[in-house]
């Protein structure tokens, strides 16, 4: 009979604990989800960075300026004469006015100025000294150096022709030694006739140097008939 009560004691805990087990089914119960473990990508190691090798802009191609050969101090009876420009440089020669007025039945030959470290031979016939003298341009072509000639234009002489007035103009001559042998006074020229009159040109020293050096120089004539004209005046160059 002990041994049923125990019996029956033990089955009523056991159930009593079964029970109180299944009441605890009520509460929600909490399912701990792990979080992944992320392995973190291994970042490639960054190198220094390159300057950008800036683009040159070519700019504009230069044109190289000519040596111009300067004019030297110049001798009375004498003009200067400037070759055309070969190889960006120029040469200087000067003609004497005795070898054109009274020239000797022989060659003559004038040696130019010395311009990047050559010169050259320039050499006019009797012929061609005549022409010269008597108003004409002669061209020549001067010996060969450095691998190239010049040309020069030789005249002694040099027209320009006036602005138009009252339907006409009148003509200038320049000689070339009053470019080369300015006189400190100036110098006055008288145009050719033109309807009967003529006109006086008066150009000062600092007006002739200008046009020997390659400028232009415009000049007005006095009045004559009640008008005037204008003279652009440049230096023939030697082409």
């Amino acid at each position: 009979m002990l041994n049923s009560k125990v019996l029956f004691i033990s089955i009523f805990l056991i159930l009593s604990v079964m029970l109180s087990l299944i009441g605890c089914g009520d509460d929600k119960t909490v399912i701990i989800v792990p979080t992944p473990t992320y392995t973190p990508t291994a970042t490639g190691t960054t190198g220094p960075t390159k300057t950008p090798t800036p683009t040159n802009t070519p700019g504009p191609t230069n044109t190289p300026t000519p040596t111009l050969t300067p004019t030297s101090t110049p001798t009375p009876g004498t003009f200067v004469v400037t070759s055309s420009i070969v190889a960006s440089h120029t040469h200087n020669i000067t003609v004497k006015l005795s070898d054109l007025e009274s020239p000797l039945p022989v060659n003559v030959t004038y040696t130019s100025t010395t311009t990047d470290g050559h010169n050259h031979a320039i050499t006019l016939t009797t012929t061609q000294l005549l022409d010269i003298n008597n108003g004409n341009t002669v061209t020549v072509t001067s010996s060969s150096a450095n691998g190239h000639t010049h040309n020069w234009a030789i005249m002694k002489t040099f027209a320009i022709t006036s602005g138009v007035t009252d339907s006409h103009t009148h003509e200038l001559t320049i000689k070339m030694v009053d470019l080369s042998n300015p006189p400190s006074a100036g110098v006055t020229y008288t145009s050719g006739t033109t309807n009967g009159h003529t006109h006086n040109v008066f150009m000062t020293q600092v007006q002739i140097n200008s046009i020997n050096n390659g400028n232009t120089e415009t000049v007005t004539s006095s009045t004559t008939n009640g008008h005037t004209h204008n003279w652009a005046i440049t230096k023939p160059l030697s082409i």
